[in-house]
C-alpha cells in the first residue's frame, strides 16, 4: 500500500489547504513574535535533526537546527504519522496534517507559537524509507506551561494567563476553535524581553464551517476548556482532583461536578478571577463569555492587583 502520508498525499488536500477561509487572520507585526523574514514555507533540506525529542502517541518530535541567509535557528520538527496497517488512520493522520497546515500557516500573533514551514524527512525508526511531513516550529526553552512553572514557582502566573486569553482571542476571531487547550498545549516561549505564554498543537483545530474533526468543537468548548487550563496555571492543581488525565470534557461529561475555591489556595486566586472562571466553565454553554469579554476581565484584575 502507498503511503499517505507523504507528499502525495498531502497534495491532494493542496488547494484546500492553500484556500484562503472567509476571514484571514490579521498578521502582526514581525517583531511580536518569532517571525523570520523571507523564510519559505517548504524548508526541506533545510534542516538537520539533531536529536530524537520524544515518541508518544502517533507523534515524533526532533531537535534540529533551521539554517537559512548564513543564520542557525533552533527548531522543533514535529511528525503525526498513522498507525501501521490502518487505513482509517491513515486517512485521519493525513486530514490532521492537512488541517493543521491550513491553520496553522496563517497565524501571525505574539501568543501563537510561530508556524516555520514544513518539511519531509525519512524519520529514524521508518526501515521502509518514506518521506514523512514534519511541521517545523520555533524551540521553546522553558518548554510545556506546566515543566515552566513548576520550574518557576515565584513568576507571576496571570500575565501568562492573559497571554493565553488573548492568543485564544486572536483565533476566535477568525472563526478557528482550538478544540485541545491544556496546560501541554502551552509553551513558555524565553526572551531578552521576558516570557510569554503561546498556544501550540493545532492538530484538532478547525475552522467554523470547514472540515472538521469527528467530535463537536465550539468556541464555548473552547472557553471552558481555557478556565480549566487557567486555573491549572494559577494554582498549580487540575480543576478536579479525581481526573486523571487532563481533559475539559471529561470533567464537563461527569456528575456536574465543578472545581471549588478552597480546593486551589494560592497568591494570585481573587473573588473575581474565580468568578470568572466560573462564568467560563457554566453548564449552558450559551451563558459562558468570549474571549475578548474575558481578555478585558484579566485585564481589570491584573490592575486591580497591581493598586
Amino acid at each position: 500500500m502507498a503511503p499517505t502520508t507523504d507528499y502525495k498525499a498531502l497534495a491532494s488536500y493542496k488547494s484546500w489547504i492553500l484556500a484562503p477561509p472567509k476571514k484571514i487572520p490579521e498578521q502582526h507585526a514581525p517583531g511580536l513574535y518569532d517571525h523570520i523574514e523571507g523564510l519559505p514555507e517548504d524548508l526541506t533540506g533545510m534542516v538537520e535533526r539533531t536529536t530524537y525529542h520524544l515518541n508518544t502517541q502517533n507523534t515524533l518530535l526532533y531537535n534540529g537546527d533551521l539554517v537559512f541567509q548564513g543564520r542557525v535557528y533552533k527548531v522543533i520538527m514535529r511528525s503525526t504519522v498513522p498507525t501501521p496497517g490502518s487505513d482509517e488512520s491513515i486517512r485521519e493522520t493525513t486530514q490532521a496534517n492537512a488541517r493543521e497546515l491550513k491553520i496553522w500557516r496563517l497565524l501571525r500573533h505574539p501568543n501563537i507559537l510561530q508556524f516555520h514551514g514544513l518539511c519531509f524527512h525519512r524519520s529514524f525508526n521508518n526501515t521502509k524509507g518514506e518521506l514523512i511531513p514534519a511541521l517545523v516550529l520555533p524551540y521553546c526553552e522553558g518548554g510545556s506551561m506546566n515543566t515552566f512553572l513548576a520550574d518557576h514557582p515565584q513568576i507571576p502566573r496571570l500575565p501568562l494567563v492573559r497571554d493565553v486569553a488573548k492568543g485564544l482571542a486572536y483565533l476566535h476571531k477568525y472563526d478557528i476553535i482550538h478544540a485541545d487547550i491544556k496546560p501541554a498545549n502551552i509553551l513558555a516561549q524565553e526572551s531578552s524581553t521576558g516570557t510569554r505564554a503561546v498556544i501550540a498543537d493545532f492538530g484538532s483545530a478547525k475552522i467554523e464551517g470547514e472540515l472538521t474533526p469527528s467530535w463537536t468543537a465550539t468556541k464555548a468548548a473552547d472557553v471552558c476548556s481555557f478556565s480549566f487550563t487557567a486555573l491549572a496555571m494559577v494554582s498549580g492543581k487540575g480543576p478536579l482532583a479525581n481526573l486523571g488525565d487532563f481533559d475539559a470534557t471529561s470533567v464537563m461529561a461527569q456528575d456536574g461536578s465543578r472545581p471549588q475555591c478552597p480546593d486551589h489556595p494560592c497568591s494570585e486566586m481573587s473573588q473575581l478571577l474565580w468568578a470568572l472562571f466560573e462564568e467560563c466553565w457554566h453548564v449552558a454553554p450559551e451563558s459562558r463569555p468570549g474571549m475578548d469579554s474575558v481578555v478585558a476581565q484579566l485585564g481589570a484584575i491584573s490592575a486591580e492587583r497591581t493598586l
